[in-house]
């Protein structure tokens, strides 16, 4: 973005325009079986919406990112959860989430190490900035 000093780039994916992404060859029943199974261990997500890209620095692999919501007891707002999966390996590849309630049981419903576990941080807590979610109470970062 111009007159920010920085420059996001994605030219190691190929989004849902190309070829290889538009068909739905990926979506085979065996994927899809793989893919419902691993997101129903997760019985405290609401699943909401996905994306699909080609990961070109993955040797052009499927990438599905899987979006979800958590909702939180103690105040009206939700926790999201991200699970990418690589399509031709059957691995979860990143997980994400804002919920310190489940992040650790997330990373273990994915296989993942639990020592790579990275505690998600308030923007509150860090940032001075008037354009982010106010709790008030300021958490161990």
């Amino acid at each position: 973005m111009a007159g920010y000093g920085y420059k996001i780039s994605f030219g190691n994916v190929r989004g849902g325009m190309g070829a290889k992404a538009a068909n739905g060859d990926w979506l085979t029943p065996e994927v899809k079986d793989w893919c419902q199974k691993t997101l129903e261990k997760f019985e405290f997500v609401k699943w909401d919406r996905f994306t699909k890209i080609i990961a070109t620095n993955m040797g052009d692999v499927h990438v599905v990112s899987c979006y979800g919501w958590i909702d939180r007891e103690s105040d009206a707002y939700k926790d999201f959860v991200v699970i990418a999966f690589v399509i031709e390996k059957r691995e979860v590849h990143l997980v994400m989430s804002s919920s310190a309630k489940y992040s650790e049981r997330i990373i273990e419903l994915c296989d993942h190490n639990r020592e790579l576990h990275n505690k998600c941080i308030r923007i509150e807590d860090v940032f001075e900035i008037s354009n982010s979610i106010k709790l008030g109470k300021k958490k161990d970062a």
